[in-house]
C-alpha cells in the first residue's frame, strides 16, 4: 500500500465523518435495544483493503473504502466492522 499524506484538515474531517456515522449507528442501536449507547472514536488508521475484507468482496483494486471497526461493550461484547 502506497502511503497516503493528508493534512490535518483532512484527518480532522475523517475524523468527524466517522463521528457522523457512529453517531447515527448508536442513536439507531439504541432505538432498536430502548437503551442508552455510548461511544467513542478512538483514532484513525489506514491499512490495506486486502488485509480487511475478503479478496471477493473487492471489485475494483483502484478503489478507496472506508471502515470502520467498533467495539461493543455490555451485555452483548464483540466487535463490528463497518
Amino acid at each position: 500500500m502506497e502511503k497516503i499524506s493528508l493534512t490535518t484538515e483532512q484527518l480532522d474531517a475523517l475524523r468527524e465523518l466517522g463521528n457522523i456515522g457512529a453517531g447515527n449507528g448508536a442513536t439507531a442501536l439504541s432505538q432498536l435495544l430502548g437503551r442508552k449507547v455510548y461511544i467513542s472514536i478512538s483514532r484513525l488508521q489506514f491499512m490495506d483493503l486486502n488485509d480487511v475484507a475478503p479478496t471477493e468482496f473487492i471489485n475494483d483494486s483502484n478503489s478507496i473504502g472506508i471502515a470502520f471497526v467498533l467495539k461493543m461493550l455490555g451485555m452483548l461484547k464483540g466487535w463490528i466492522l463497518v
